[in-house]
């Protein structure tokens, strides 16, 4: 009789150890849901739609330009600096983008520039600046920084799109 008292208290513990288990898995993964919609108020909150401005930067190159870092200015002053890895590099070949920059600006005109380095044709180190002046108004913009191959002219070739 006792061996059966002792399996069946092993047996309860083993339900008050999955129970105790399911408790956690579910805490996990409400903690990822507010998470999630913490981040989400966060970008609502600190940067209103009407006043974002996002910039991305878009890569379509395979032969002529290898990405090493990126600046971004807004009006001359140093916005977003970015290092770029050999993996990440590879992920922009395959299709990704990357925020470089979030923020908030008054309706007024502004100058985007941007300060591409890497490794050009022939494996000679390679610096670029493309800029463009915008007029922002009460409507979010947001910006691609596109980096494609120039085969005709054996050149990288460096755009500021505006995609809002």
């Amino acid at each position: 009789m006792a061996v059966f008292n002792q399996t069946v208290l092993a047996s309860d513990d083993e339900e008050k150890e999955l129970s105790l288990q399911e408790q956690i898995n579910t805490q996990k993964q409400e903690m990822i849901e507010i998470g999630r919609d913490i981040k989400m108020l966060e970008e609502v909150l600190l940067y209103p739609s009407k006043s974002r401005v996002s910039v991305f930067l878009v890569m379509d190159v395979a032969q002529l330009f290898v990405l090493e870092k990126i600046k971004l200015l807004l009006n001359n002053e140093l916005v977003a600096e970015q290092v770029y890895s050999t993996r990440e590099v590879t992920g922009f070949g395959k299709g990704a983008a990357q925020r470089l920059y979030i923020g908030n600006l008054e309706p007024g005109k502004y100058k985007l520039t941007a300060i591409v380095l890497g490794i050009g044709p022939r494996g000679r180190p390679y610096k670029r600046g493309v800029s463009g002046v915008f007029i922002k108004d009460n409507k979010r913009k947001i910006f691609e920084i596109t980096v494609e191959d120039d085969v005709s002219k054996q050149q990288p070739v460096f755009y500021i799109n505006d995609v809002s």
